[in-house]
């Protein structure tokens, strides 16, 4: 008879397989979820934006619409919730789920004639599991978030039960450019 701990152990790894690309960021942070460090992990917040069309094409709209409404000035602040639906790029989704991108204009600038808004963006969220939401993933989340407290029994003595645990994850600061596509209101 398997312990609840070795049978969620084993959806985590089926769902692995299933959905995500082997060596890819998404495999990365569930390991290391499941290895239980709690230490935080970095990337940079230009790489978000550089490797998924659907975030960086949402996040240049919320941009240019910010900048629409009145002209920004040097030091404003604004936050942009890149939610799961924006992402185009499967191994960012799963690896980042919901994810706050924080900006702080700077300035603008031209470049080959087009108005370009230079922010720097950051960002910082909580990698966890939402085992009470009704998703399609469901089972997974509860599979996952038990393993924070494993329930283990006399035949798993030889595996080893560490704890998963929550982390940071911290998109490091970066300066990127937005080209402006339209007038002040």
């Amino acid at each position: 008879m398997q312990s609840q701990w070795r049978t969620d152990r084993t959806l985590i790894e089926m769902a692995k397989i299933v959905m995500m690309k082997s060596g890819g960021r998404a495999e990365e942070y569930i390991n290391h979820y499941m290895d239980g460090t709690g230490t935080p992990k970095y990337f940079m917040a230009s790489q978000l934006l550089n490797e998924d069309s659907g975030v960086s094409r949402g996040f240049i709209d919320a941009i240019n619409s910010e900048a629409k409404k009145s002209p920004m000035k040097p030091g404003q602040k604004g936050r942009y919730w890149v939610k799961q639906a924006y992402y185009t790029n499967k191994d960012w989704w799963m690896a980042l789920g919901s994810f706050p991108l924080d900006w702080v204009y700077m300035g603008e600038r031209q470049s080959n004639g087009t108005s370009m808004l230079e922010l720097t963006i950051s960002g910082k969220n909580e990698y966890k599991w939402h085992p009470d939401e009704d998703r399609e993933t469901k089972l997974v989340h509860q599979a996952a978030d038990r393993l924070r407290h494993p329930q283990t029994n006399v035949l798993d003595i030889l595996q080893p039960t560490q704890p998963a645990a929550n982390f940071w994850m911290y998109a490091t600061p970066c300066t990127y450019l937005v080209p402006y596509s339209g007038a002040y209101a």
